[in-house]
């Protein structure tokens, strides 16, 4: 029997777990966790910030689950250390657990951007459960929420936070929001789209200085102060690597895996957003900040681990679903093509969008905001290849389907 250790109660981790307990009834598995909560769904803690969800709804497991699954779950005690040479980890009370097999799955830290003043003036982020509730804590009604960032973490807490009656502005330095998601004529489509529902966003611009205490202010870019009552920092989250790296495991942006999820250290593992995976054929890394990606990710660990490796395609990586609750949009596959692509757009009288990315009569990628009643039937074709070709003038019917 083969003593599996899981580090990380995530997405990666939950998944590698319980295809490890399919694969083998009697391995041991012990998952290490430093949160205190069976594991829940990141994506929905802004539903949960604006009362769209109780706290019960988030999570995906419960402690049963883990009971049931002869699973072992470890609670509010990290890894602080990894010993490659003896196959054990440290944790955080001084405590180890021997392996043969380990699997990285911590995921990221909040990234918080050198600005003076800016973590003494109580800046909050969105990373846990635990951050979530005090987001909740200290929001008011009327109160003014100011937001660092406008990805999708940034806009649906502003989304939240409007929904809990405050005030929101957010705060972005790019010429766009959601650049990973999207092409500069979406990007306008969904901003505008964001400004109709009440939420200020400021483009361009940046926070310089932060001052907290009884008047909570920050300076921006263009000179004008603004006085908050709360302010949440979302500009994206570092993975993990620290006690990776020093251990000896191969380290870039994120700890750098093949496609069996294999790192450069024997019986050693990386998934989700920790793991930094390089493709075989092209050499080019990416790090896959998106839940079903660290999903699909942990179960190919779990398939190498098991001594049955399948693999994961850097390619796949690219094909995974990304949604708003609060204004329905999808991004899915390439969006920010090469320059032998052919793109397909079109604006609707209903104020939806949809844009479509075509190389060789292929579909690669597709943005849709405000209707996404094609998405099931455009993204079947994405995930298979279709060569669309024949029916390619039909692309951009407001009810396209396959049926």
């Amino acid at each position: 029997m083969l003593k599996h250790v899981i580090l990380g109660n995530g997405a990666a981790g939950i998944t590698a777990a319980a295809k490890l307990r399919e694969a083998n009834a009697n391995d041991y598995i012990t998952i290490v966790s430093g949160e205190a909560w069976p594991v829940y769904s990141k994506p929905m803690l802004p539903d949960y910030i604006g009362g769209k969800l109780n706290k019960d709804k988030l999570f995906l497991r419960s402690h049963n689950f883990y009971h049931d699954s002869n699973i072992e779950l470890v609670r509010n005690n990290p890894c602080k250390d990894i010993d490659a040479q003896s196959r054990r980890i440290i944790l955080n009370d001084g405590t180890s657990i021997e392996y043969d097999r380990l699997l990285i799955a911590v995921g990221g830290t909040p990234l918080i951007p050198p600005v003076e003043g800016l973590r003494e003036a109580g800046c909050l982020t969105l990373n846990s459960l635990d951050d979530a509730d005090r987001i909740r804590q200290q929001s008011r009604q009327g109160g003014r929420a100011v937001i660092m960032g406008a990805g999708l973490t940034g806009i649906e807490t502003g989304f939240a936070l409007k929904a809990l009656g405050m005030e929101v502005c957010i705060i972005e330095r790019e010429k766009r929001i959601l650049p990973l998601q999207m092409d500069s004529e979406s990007s306008e489509v969904m901003l505008e789209r964001i400004r109709n529902e009440g939420i200020k966003i400021l483009m361009e611009t940046t926070i310089v200085k932060a001052c907290g205490g009884e008047r909570n202010t920050i300076l921006l870019s263009d000179g004008t102060q603004l006085t908050y009552d709360m302010l949440v920092v979302s500009s994206g989250t570092r993975p993990n690597v620290a006690f990776a790296a020093q251990c000896g495991i191969k380290i870039g942006r994120g700890i750098i895996v093949n496609e069996f999820m294999e790192t450069s250290c024997r019986h050693i593992y990386a998934a989700g957003d920790a793991a930094e995976l390089v493709d075989a054929k092209s050499g080019n890394s990416r790090i896959a900040c998106i839940w079903p990606n660290a999903m699909n990710q942990g179960r190919a660990a779990a398939f190498s681990m098991a001594g049955q490796p399948q693999g994961f395609s850097a390619e796949a990586a690219r094909l995974n679903q990304v949604q708003m609750r609060d204004i329905p949009f999808v991004s899915m596959g390439l969006v920010n093509p090469e320059e032998d692509c052919e793109i397909l757009s079109r604006r609707y009288d209903s104020g939806a969008y949809r844009r479509l990315v075509i190389k060789n009569g292929v579909v690669k990628g597709m943005i849709l905001i405000g209707d996404t009643r094609s998405l099931r039937s455009i993204g079947e074709l994405i995930r298979k290849g279709v060569d669309t070709s024949e029916f390619h003038h039909r692309l951009l019917e407001e009810e396209f389907s396959l049926k």
